[in-house]
């Protein structure tokens, strides 16, 4: 994968660059970090916010993205920007503050009916950017 791709590179001269953005994609991540490892990776604010809008779109979540609702739409919008925000967090700290977000925010969101109807479709989103996104930083 990813990393076979880094390897080469780095073989045919290419050095290790001083820092490295990349859309949070655990392949790419991991790829890259074992080629060259101790560079300041960072997430490349468009692509990851395009990453975020795709999969909320493709579990099916664009109807309570656009939800204009106080309680339901901005429920969802305000999940999508605080896992959009998690790019400014330094590597170390994302999956303390991830978690601090699950037991407190996320929780609260559920236990208000936020995603009312969406539950599952909200849940398939979440398991997505744990397994692609908070997984790279455990």
């Amino acid at each position: 994968g990813y990393q076979h791709v880094f390897q080469i590179l780095r073989n045919n001269g290419v050095c290790a660059p001083k820092q490295f953005a990349s859309d949070f994609e655990i392949g790419i991540y991991k790829g890259f970090s074992t080629v060259y490892p101790g560079v300041h990776l960072t997430c490349c604010e468009v692509h990851f916010k395009g990453c975020l809008r795709r999969n909320s779109d493709s579990h099916g979540l664009k109807p309570l993205y656009e939800n204009k609702d106080k309680k339901y739409g901005s429920g969802f919008q305000n999940l999508v920007r605080y896992i959009w925000v998690l790019q400014t967090v330094p590597p170390s700290k994302v999956v303390d503050v991830w978690e601090g977000f699950l037991a407190t925010d996320y929780a609260r969101k559920i236990r208000m009916g936020c995603f009312a109807g969406f539950e599952k479709k909200v849940s398939g989103f979440m398991e997505y950017f744990e397994e692609y996104v908070i997984s790279c930083h455990m």
